[in-house]
């Protein structure tokens, strides 16, 4: 009997090794893959789909300013493509991507999918494999006579393995850099 007792307390310890190095070792990596740029007044309808959202109160996003949209012309849309890489055993959900937005010149942060079919989309990311998301930011067309960069923001990501949240950028603890 005491031997029996030994071995489920050894069984018991390596179970939760086993789970604590796989928490320990989970990691998404995150890497930008690409960027564009779209006028708004080259897509009329992104536009009205993103100006009756704000209005009626069901835009899905994250609005950086409380400015109402004037006209198309006006504005512009950076599109940053993020891969991010699964290296582990665990299936991996992305609850968000969130950009640091430039002050004073952009407006709002959008999924692409969620601007079209109303709700956002569940990202996951099976064991051993790749994902590609994209970020879409509606910002002021002025951004183009800024002093810094207009197309290069910092994000973070937060997934989820097993329902323990991640909160990262690339794996490093560094700032995600969004660049073309």
């Amino acid at each position: 009997m005491k031997v029996l007792a030994i071995f489920l307390i050894v069984l018991c310890l390596a179970a939760f090794g086993g789970i604590w190095y796989l928490h320990v070792t989970s990691n998404v990596n995150v890497f930008p893959s690409g960027c564009s740029l779209t006028e708004l007044n080259n897509d009329v309808e992104q536009f009205s789909k993103l100006s009756s959202q704000l209005e009626q109160g069901t835009f899905t996003g994250i609005r950086f300013s409380s400015e109402k949209l004037a006209s198309p012309n006006d504005y512009l849309v950076y599109t940053w493509t993020v891969r991010l890489d699964n290296h582990t055993s665990l299936t991996a959900r992305v609850a968000e991507i969130r950009v640091t937005p430039m002050k004073g010149y952009d407006i709002l942060q959008f999924d692409p999918q969620a601007l079209l079919f109303g709700s956002v989309p569940e990202y996951i990311i099976p064991p051993n494999s790749s994902i590609e998301v994209s970020v879409c930011v509606l910002t002021s067309r002025t951004i183009l006579e800024a002093q810094s960069r207009p197309d290069m923001r910092d994000a973070s990501v937060t997934w989820y393995f097993g329902g323990f949240p991640f909160p990262e950028s690339n794996g490093k603890s560094g700032k995600l850099v969004l660049q073309p």
